[in-house]
């Protein structure tokens, strides 16, 4: 995966399952480590250990089974961590789902939603209007705004962007 946003297939042109599919690769991104966009394999391996551990908690009490990655057993605050910003992540591009419905109408659900990861995740391109052989020139100011937004908070990574829109951290500071 690049997040170079070029492509050598119109895979707008592609079956519906193929782009979900590809849609959700889009999602999940790359390694730990690497430049690639995304939710990095790394975290969503920890949030299924994590559902897993929850699952087989809830039907025995006694069962202890720690969460590794790399053979290392990892402790209460990097689960808590991983499942934060995962959740985190989840209910900005919710929030921003309507915003840019309401942004721009006459973009379709799934251009919109694939505009958001692409931006967020910085992957580029998206799927519909904003596919590999489009552009998002087309887009009203405030829009390329929001969207310069997201790609900024998915770069920058997204605690440091809300970390500035909590007054308690202004508050420290004055």
């Amino acid at each position: 995966m690049t997040t170079t946003g070029f492509a050598i297939e119109d895979f707008g042109t592609w079956h519906l399952l193929a782009q979900v599919i590809l849609l959700a690769l889009m999602a999940v991104g790359g390694c730990s480590g690497s430049t690639a966009g995304g939710l990095k394999v790394a975290r969503i391996l920890v949030a299924v250990k994590c559902a897993v551990r929850m699952v087989a908690g809830s039907y025995s009490n006694r069962i202890i089974r720690p969460i590794t990655m790399n053979g290392r057993v990892l402790n209460k605050d990097s689960r808590e961590g991983v499942v934060t910003y995962l959740l985190l992540m989840v209910g900005v591009i919710f929030f921003s789902l309507p915003v840019m419905l309401l942004l721009e109408p006459e973009s379709s659900f799934q251009g919109s939603i694939s505009a958001i990861l692409s931006c967020i995740f910085n992957i580029c391109p998206g799927f519909k209007e904003f596919g590999p052989t489009e552009n998002f020139s087309f887009l009203r100011d405030y829009s390329n705004y929001f969207l310069s937004f997201l790609m900024i908070m998915g770069r920058l990574e997204l605690y440091a962007i809300m970390a500035l829109f909590l007054p308690s951290f202004w508050k420290r500071f004055s």
